[in-house]
């Protein structure tokens, strides 16, 4: 057999993994942005990462506020749920001193604890954190993970 008919076996191989390699890609680059969410749930509840977002940040006295508005799916009954994260990119970026940051109703910030409703719901929650060394916040992005804790 001669080397160019070696060569024309191949090209269904050839091409079919330059298919599956393309399509790798672009499964990776479409769930990018998503990864960091996969723990915005509980049994009954899910945060709608596509319906939120981050909203402003203010910093008072030696106090971060990032706000931010969730849109919350509740298919049980009305639960009691606690909101914190990890916002990573402005810890290192120095916006704030830890990358804990709490969770609190942005409409009054004595609570810490939001009352989710069946159906859908939307949470105004600012993100709280210690003051770091600079004053700007380098993108618009919610906090890198964020988990909720039921509590009734």
């Amino acid at each position: 057999m001669s080397n160019k008919k070696k060569v024309l076996k191949k090209i269904p191989f050839i091409i079919t993994f330059a298919i599956a390699i393309l399509e790798l890609f672009l499964i990776i680059i479409n769930n990018s942005n998503q990864s960091f969410y996969s723990k915005i749930y509980t049994d009954d509840i899910c945060v709608n990462v596509d319906e939120s977002y981050f909203d402003s940040f203010n910093i008072e006295n030696d106090t971060v506020f990032f706000n931010c508005v969730f849109t919350v799916e509740n298919i049980g009954e009305k639960k009691v749920i606690e909101i914190s994260a990890k916002d990573y990119q402005d810890y290192v970026d120095g916006l704030i001193c830890s990358e804990n940051v709490i969770g609190k109703n942005s409409l009054n910030l004595m609570e810490d604890k939001f009352v989710v409703n069946s159906g859908t719901n939307i949470l105004y929650v600012s993100f709280i954190g210690q003051h770091g060394t600079n004053t700007r916040k380098n993108d618009r992005l919610l906090p890198n993970e964020i988990f909720i804790k039921q509590v009734q």
